[in-house]
């Protein structure tokens, strides 16, 4: 088995919108995509999924409410799309938002 394990967004301003890079996890059996933010923001993060990376889909219930600092993780388990990326939808604030992506895919 091996493991993955990368940043996907580093220090990223949640003074507006974000949208993530693109994951592409076609060959991963298991995954878990974290966020991690300080500061005092508010807003929500979205996990997308996507067939090709031209058309992008809110994933149904995948929604984390952002107030003040904190963290969430999306865990995905034999994951039927292959690419994902989360999008932030600025409120208010500021505060810094980082991304990183742990999983094992086949050997």
């Amino acid at each position: 088995m091996n493991f993955i394990e990368y940043n996907v967004l580093a220090n990223g301003s949640m003074a507006a919108n974000i949208t993530s890079p693109s994951i592409h996890i076609r060959d991963v059996s298991a995954a878990t995509l974290q966020a991690n933010w300080t500061g005092t923001p508010s807003g929500s993060l979205i996990l997308q999924i996507s067939n090709d990376e031209l058309v992008w889909t809110d994933y149904s219930g995948s929604t984390a409410l952002v107030s003040g600092p904190g963290n969430f993780a999306w865990n995905m388990l034999s994951a039927p799309f292959p690419f994902v990326r989360i999008n932030y939808l600025f409120a208010g604030g500021t505060g810094l938002l980082n991304l990183t992506l742990s999983g094992k895919g086949p050997s």
